[in-house]
Order: structure tokens, then sequence, then C-alpha cells
């Protein structure tokens, strides 16, 4: 495998939105396009990666390895949704330099995957310039304001002038309709002069996977900002972009296609909280206490020359899975039937009623 596409998604202002992004984006390029894709927290003082995919008390951080306690290797885990995180510590005191990040992080893992994502900070800060310049590309996350505009601007200005390559400005909670308020794409682009890849509406279904910890683009695949979030993928991809999905597809696949919303094995939010309570007090190191794990994740990384391990047999949810795909098929044709006028719409959604009662 060649070397990874390493892209360091940063923002000049926080609260933009940048770590969803991320995470959706990259469950896109894995789930959908097969790539192998590697999520790693950069922001050392203040990580929110492993917050967003309930990972709040891993074994091993991207600090461990800053400070040589453990390699990269062994700090690379597969997320219950299969994804590749290397997430950061949220203990106290917990804080480490980013002057060995392409050494210790990004150089031993660039062969083994496609896309490598490093979730920085909100700020324009000295180690996030250091991940910026070891990853080699960056894309800006921004909100149509005017005080997150500004810090775009700085942050492009400052990227440039350190030789760091700009893909463009993902705007994101783009108002549906007119605001007098809201900065348009035309005046992000002349003020940064950097080009809007991607404009990401506001959207409900972003708050919903949030609460349920899963990325957008497994929870929600048919909304409009996991769509838009798609075009920017095959956009870095150079592919085509895919047809947008028709109403019909988005009221009856929406969800369908999608993990069902567990909240992470079903972890309560009070829970989810007191683990990274404890996480903050207690230090990264999981305590003896007999409670249901936060975060189910595992090592990923195995030895080249070791034999894959056998499929694993088909487990009752991926049975019903098959079967909503199924079912899925069977809605599709009525729909094309009615619109070939072979059936009226009566009899199509009578038989839509049918499927959603069959088990």
């Amino acid at each position: 495998m060649a070397d990874a596409r390493k892209i360091a998604v940063m923002s000049g202002k926080g609260g933009t939105g940048k770590t969803f992004f991320l995470t959706s984006l990259g469950a896109i390029l894995s789930s959908e396009f097969g790539k192998n894709v590697l999520l790693v927290e950069g922001n050392l003082t203040s990580p929110g990666l492993g917050v967003f995919l309930n990972v709040v008390r891993p074994q091993s951080t991207v600090q461990d390895v800053l400070e040589g306690a453990v390699t990269a290797e062994k700090a690379v885990f597969r997320h219950d949704n299969g994804i590749d995180i290397i997430p950061g510590s949220l203990s106290i005191g917990k804080v480490s330099k980013a002057n060995s990040f392409k050494e210790k992080i990004l150089d031993p893992l660039s062969d083994r995957y496609d896309f490598i994502l490093v979730d920085c900070s909100g700020t324009i800060a000295e180690d996030d310039l250091v991940i910026a310049e070891a990853c080699g590309e960056a894309i800006i996350v921004t909100l149509p304001e005017l005080p997150s505009v500004t810090g775009s601007m700085k942050l492009v200005g400052t990227l440039n002038s350190q030789g760091i390559r700009t893909l463009g400005i993902v705007k994101n909670r783009v108002f549906r309709g007119s605001r007098k308020n809201e900065l348009t794409s035309q005046e992000i682009e002349g003020s940064t002069g950097q080009k809007i890849i991607g404009a990401l509406p506001e959207d409900g279904a972003v708050f919903q996977s949030t609460y349920s910890r899963t990325p957008l683009s497994l929870f929600a695949p048919f909304s409009d900002t996991a769509v838009e979030i798609r075009n920017i993928a095959t956009d870095l991809l150079g592919l085509q972009r895919p047809e947008k999905p028709s109403l019909f597809k988005k009221i009856f696949s929406g969800k369908a296609q999608a993990p069902p919303p567990k909240r992470s094995q079903g972890v309560l939010p009070q829970e989810h909280l007191e683990g990274i309570r404890n996480s903050v007090v207690r230090g990264a190191v999981p305590t003896q206490e007999k409670k249901e794990p936060i975060g189910p994740i595992r090592p990923v990384l195995k030895p080249r020359d070791e034999k894959p391990p056998e499929p694993a047999p088909v487990a009752p949810r991926a049975q019903q899975e098959t079967a909503k795909f199924d079912r899925q098929k069977a809605k599709d044709e009525y729909m094309k039937q009615w619109m070939e006028g072979k059936m009226t719409l009566d009899q199509m959604m009578a038989k839509i009623k049918e499927l959603e009662k069959s088990p």
C-alpha cells in the first residue's frame, strides 16, 4: 500500500463542528469506499475525538505515543463501528507536545492506511501548525458567521506562510433558506481566498447522531448533511459525485441502512458523562469497578504474516440487516412500478405497508 494521504482537519475558532465532520468523513471513506482510514486525536490539551465515539478511558492514547510509553501500532484501536482510531487522554495534567507527531505517529502508520485524518484543536496554536505541516494538507471547517470566518482567515494566512496546502473550506450549520446575518459562500471565499468545498446544512440528524455517539454517515446516511459530506469524500477521491437521493429514498431508506442507534451498547448519557468524569479525575487506566465497558474497543493492527481469522457465524443482527436490505429493494421496485404507471399510488403504499409488517 502506498503512503497514506494525511489531512489535518482544522478551524480558526472552536465550536465549528470540526470533530463531527471528521468522524463522518472517515466513516464514509471507510464504509462506502472501502478505504483504510485512521482517525487520530490531534488536540493534545482538550481532546474530543474519543468523546464523539464513546471512547473515554482507552488503555493507550496519543499522548502515550508521543511520550514514548507505547508505539503507534499499539495505540491503534478499532471501534465497534469499524473505524480505526488513536484517541486522546482526558486526564488532568496529561498534556504532550506535538514535536514528534510525524516521527512517532504518522511515519510508522503511513503505509498501512489510505487516509489518516487528524482532528486538530480549534485554535492556531503551535502544536496545530506542527501537525498540519507533518500532514501536508488541511481542511478548514467554519461557521458562516463573522468571528468564525475571521479565525479562518487568520488560519489560512498562517498555513500559506508555512507552505501548507489548504484543500478548501467546509461551511457548517448553513441555515435552510435566507438569513440576513449569515455570510454567503461568495463572502467567505472572497475573504479567505479559499474555495468552499462543502456546505453542511443545519440538520436535526446531526444532534441525534452526536447523542448516540455514532458518525452521521452511519446513523442517517441519506440525511442532507451526510449527502454533502459524501460529496466531499468523492471529491477527495477524484470521483464523480453521486446523484442526489430522491425524497422517497430519504423517507424510506434514511436510518434503515444505518446501524441501530443504540447509543454505544446501550450506555445512557448519564453513564457516559460519569465515564468522562472518571477519566478526567482518575486517569486513563480503567478501574476495577464492575460496570459495562464505556467504549468496546480492541487492538486492530496485527503482524502482516498472521492469517486472517475465520469468518464469524452470521449473527441475528446481521440477518436482520439483510432482511431490511431485501425490504428496501422491494420498496424501490414498487416505487419504480408506480413511476412507470404499472400500479397506482394507493397500491404502492399498500404494498409498502405489508412489507413494514413483515419481521
